[in-house]
């Protein structure tokens, strides 16, 4: 063998084999040599006399059979016939988050991981395979057994593994919970050495801003404000002239973002004695935001609990987590604080400034200011437990009995005292007002199944039946008050007036029944087919059933006879699958109509108020199940005894009777949507990833590229439904869901340049804006009828990325280790509100670049003049801009003490690490940060339809993502 390395054991002295296996080194007697080789045992022997020592480098059964989590088992990956990406607890770890989810990002083929934000606790958005539907495209999470919609609560540092199930094959075992895949946690358990151990790791470190806004001065924006006063013959006001104050320059940014701490301790003890192993461990992340009043504070305990006795085993898994954010999602809206203006003004109830309509000719806010009053914070305690017992009746049959139990409470408080800014509305609070949302869900599962493994000669199969039950009760209630003593008083029982109290409850249940066969052939040929039927609440009864099925098929081509001898391919092995999934993402008791028992009505010639009962939601009864076609063809290669290996999928997923909730005309008496099925989604691609791991010496490294190919496209939109639409500005929309084009594409009208004279205008007739002067956009002519109408919008981009890519790297260098993840996108766009709001909006403070805006002595620019009637402001292509990134997402360099320095202390382990996050971005994008996800503003929301999936990708100020730096340490007792 060619590369196996031979080191003398604690020394430097060492080299490679040849070509032909051949080695030459110096030792002495009593040396120790120590023979390693990636994919195959290490071994190590001890010089005696001998001059020659030939070793036989024998398989790693951990390297070529790693196990991994299925659906309801286990299988090594080498048996594998559905597509499924793993990843480990120690790449979970090596980025420092609240949600494990971020481990993921960049490191799988066909897996998107997005944040909504940069906000400390922001939530993540996972799409494994593309959108395929309007209800949310989150994937089922199995944690230890136990299904939950998020795995935000749980500690990252708690991760043995995540595997994501991407194809019909591999998730179709859990039917309608799987049209998004699944991603599958395995958390720690104890070990499997007598005794007891205890890990502790601890870092700290500091956050800020990746990126810096220009924004004009005070006196720039008050030059600006009395250019445009002359130019379009208006009033000058005071606020920009005598009353200015040269000396005020109140910038949002420098008020607003700063430098933030950040830190996270765990620890656990774990270990086994007799027939009992067991894990305790817990995790305290405490983490403030760059955005001033902003902060996330997150802690984690959980027991895991395992007992073995004979052919009985017992295993348990418990975690609480509590967590307390303090979002800040308004500091930066429209209409916020004009750099002329002092921040502060003692003589205004609260204490802050803002414009007014005398002295500036706007009444305006302080939206910084506000969210400095405003008390809001969301309290979270999520619990989540599993008991499963197994016994083996004979050889080879188990069965298995699994009860699961979550438990989420959740608070959402505002308290808004009473203050004044100016006289615009929301600017303003006469009453101090209390909101309370509060919502509890009481999960309970209970799975039975039968697992028979048997081999006969070369043959070799599985097979696995069962049953399944779920049941969701969710309680919401809503407070919203007002009328207080003072605004040091802000209970409920403290009101005076209530202006809203409502309180409902949803129940839904899942009942399931499953069954898989696997088989293979002298693990050459490989079948497998799984099917499930599932029963959901959620429909009627005619349309409560669906049946999910689905085949996949295995050649190792590597062990027939013309490849089994090859020393070059060491593994080469066809798959294909083809399946159906289902998902019944739509609220409960869409299929019935829901009735208002407290409707008055005025009747008769006296016109008395009596009362009666009302619809005040159309139902649905002929709702049926979602259903997602998916067939897959993949091919795994390894080469040189798996030193390097790929992985290639082609996939086809359609969508069809994809659910969605959709508003209905006012005339129909409701404004409440109703769920229909609506269209069918295709979505189609290729997915390549790759590792090479390699040693030379006592350094080794290890190289792991992956990419994604997506094309996304609405397939139909069902009978008498229109292109969706989302996201109102002003005259027209942001984003279109419309057949032949992506989901949530961004639509509006497509920019052409800027009239420079009014004979252009003259020429181009009703092409131009019936108010258009010189200076305003011209728009293309995309229907032809030479007339600027709502006709003319078209799709303009969209938030889904053409292409994804990752690479990881890792190396270690004797007792230092560096690890680098690098990820990107390409063909993405955003739509960045940000720039109507930075560069047209005089309401505002304004950024440099609205400086260069059209004029007579300026017209070689792209940014129109401001001010007039001509609609600039209107969903345009100058609002989407190039949205491609590449990033060094995550950093580590580690030191760990050698081991004749432990023992010396007594210790096992000591590590020492610097990490960075985000360390730097390259970007052509113009707002804070190019990662925009689904985040959604608490006011001044832009898009009519809540739906979050119909404003994807629109940047409504969001939070920007920081730039992280930390240290720590990792102690092992």
């Amino acid at each position: 063998m060619i590369g196996v390395t031979v080191l003398v054991q604690d020394t430097t002295n060492g080299t490679l084999s040849d070509f032909d296996g051949n080695y030459e080194i110096n030792v002495n007697t009593g040396d120790v040599i120590l023979f390693s080789y990636v994919g195959k045992i290490s071994k190590s022997v001890t010089v005696g006399a001998q001059t020659t020592i030939d070793i036989v480098m024998e398989d790693d059964a951990s390297e070529l059979d790693e196990v991994i989590i299925v659906g309801y088992g286990t299988q090594k990956k080498s048996d594998l016939t559905g597509s499924i990406s793993s990843v480990s607890g120690e790449e979970v770890t090596s980025y420092v988050s609240g949600d494990p989810s971020q481990a993921l990002q960049g490191k799988m083929a066909g897996v998107r991981v997005q944040s909504n934000g940069g906000g400390p606790g922001a939530s993540n958005d996972i799409v494994i395979r593309g959108v395929s539907s309007f209800a949310g495209s989150t994937p089922l999470f199995v944690i230890d057994g136990m299904f939950s919609d998020t795995m935000d609560f749980v500690n990252p540092s708690d991760v043995t593994s995540i595997e994501v199930l991407k194809d019909a094959s591999a998730a179709a075992i859990y039917g309608s919970r799987a049209a998004n895949g699944v991603v599958i946690i395995s958390t720690k358990t104890g070990s499997t050495t007598e005794g007891i151990r205890v890990d502790i790791e601890s870092s700290a470190g500091f956050q800020s801003i990746t990126n810096e806004l220009d924004w004009i001065s005070g006196v720039e924006y008050a030059n600006l404000r009395n250019t445009l006063a002359e130019v379009n013959d208006t009033e000058k006001y005071p606020g920009f002239n005598e009353n200015l104050d040269p000396s005020v320059n109140t910038i949002v940014d420098e008020l607003a973002i700063s430098s933030a701490p950040l830190m996270n301790t765990s620890a656990s003890i774990y270990g086994s004695s007799n027939n009992i192993n067991f894990n305790v461990s817990a995790n305290w992340l405490d983490q403030d935001g760059i955005v001033i009043g902003s902060s996330f504070d997150k802690k984690t305990m959980r027991t895991n609990i395992g007992f073995n006795k004979g052919k009985f085993k017992v295993t348990e898994s418990f975690a609480v987590t509590r967590t307390l954010e303090r979002p800040n999602t308004i500091w930066n809206l429209n209409n916020n604080i004009l750099p002329t203006i002092p921040f502060y003004n003692p003589d205004n109830e609260g204490g802050y400034g803002g414009a007014t309509l005398e002295e500036h000719g706007v009444n305006g806010n302080n939206h910084v200011a506000r969210s400095i009053l405003m008390d809001k914070y969301i309290e979270r305690d999520n619990l989540i437990g599993s008991l499963a017992m197994e016994y083996e009746i004979i050889d080879g049959l188990v069965a298995k009995v699994n009860t699961g139990l979550t438990y989420n409470t959740n608070l959402d408080y505002t308290f808004i005292p009473t203050f004044f800014i100016s006289e615009q509305i929301g600017a303003n609070q006469e009453e101090a007002e209390l909101r309370e949302y509060s919502g509890k869900s009481v999960s309970s599962l209970i799975e039975g199944t039968v697992n028979y493994d048997k081999s006969i000669n070369k043959n070799s199969f599985s097979l696995l039946g069962g049953i399944t039950r779920q049941k969701t009760t969710t309680d919401t209630r809503a407070s919203i008050v007002s009328g207080f003593p003072s605004n040091d008083v802000n209970q409920i029982s403290a009101s005076s007036n209530v202006i809203r109290i409502t309180g409902e409850q949803y129940v839904n249940t899942l009942s399931s029944l499953f069954g898989r066969l696997n088989y293979n052939y002298d693990s050459k040929y490989f079948f497998s087919a799984t099917i499930r039927r599932d029963g959901s609440s959620r429909f009627s009864e005619e349309n409560r059933y669906g049946t999910f099925p689905s085949v996949a098929v295995g050649w190792t081509i590597s062990k027939e006879n013309f490849l089994n001898d090859s020393d070059f391919i060491s593994n080469m092995k066809l798959r294909a699958s083809y399946g159906k999934l289902g998902s019944q993402q739509i609220a409960d008791y869409a299929y019935i109509p829901v009735l208002n028992i407290n409707s008055d009505a005025v009747f008769g010639t006296g016109q008395n108020r009596l009362p009666g009962i009302s619809q005040t939601v159309f139902a649905n009864p002929d709702l049926v199940w979602e259903t997602t076609k998916s067939s897959d063809i993949g091919l795994d290669l390894g080469f040189m005894n798996n030193k390097l290996t790929f992985t290639m999928d082609y996939y086809n997923k359609v969508s069809e009777n994809v659910l969605v909730s959709l508003e209905i005309p006012p005339t129909s008496g409701t404004s409440v949507p109703v769920a229909q099925n609506a269209a069918s989604i295709e979505n189609s691609g290729f997915e390549f990833s790759g590792t090479y791991r390699g040693a030379v010496g006592d350094f080794t490294f290890n190289v792991s590229p992956n990419i994604t190919f997506l094309h996304n496209e609405v397939l139909d939109l069902g009978d008498n439904i229109a292109p969706i639409i989302g996201g109102q500005f002003m005259v027209s929309y942001s984003t279109r869901t419309s057949v032949g084009e992506e989901v949530a594409s961004y639509y509006g009208y497509k920019v052409l340049g800027i009239y420079q004279s009014q004979e252009e205008i003259d020429n181009d007739g009703a092409m131009a804006d019936a108010n258009a002067e010189p200076g305003d956009f011209r728009y293309a002519d995309t229907d032809g009828d030479g007339i600027l109408s709502a006709e003319d919008q078209t799709v303009l981009g969209s938030y889904i990325p053409d292409l994804e890519y990752g690479i990881s790297l890792a190396f270690t260098f004797k007792n230092f280790d560096m690890n680098l993840d690098f990820n990107g996108v390409s063909g993405v766009e955003i739509y960045n509100y940000g720039r109507r709001k930075n560069l047209l909006d005089i309401g505002s403070n304004m950024t440099t670049e609205a400086l260069n805006y059209w004029r007579p002595d300026n017209t070689d620019t792209d940014i129109p003049r401001i001010g007039g009637n001509a609609q600039n402001e209107r969903a345009s292509s100058f609002l989407v801009e190039d949205g491609d990134y590449f990033r060094l997402r995550s950093m580590q360099i580690g030191y760990s003490l050698p081991q004749s320095v432990l023992d010396k202390i007594k210790l096992r382990k000591i590590r020492i690490y610097a990490s960075g996050q985000n360390v730097f971005t390259i970007t052509k994008y113009s707002g804070y940060y190019p990662e925009i996800g689904q985040g959604l503003a608490d006011e001044d929301r832009v898009v009519a339809n809540d739906n979050p999936l119909f404003y994807a990708g629109v940047d409504q100020s969001t939070y920007p993502t920081a730039r992280t730096f930390l240290l720590g340490i990792q102690l092992g007792f």
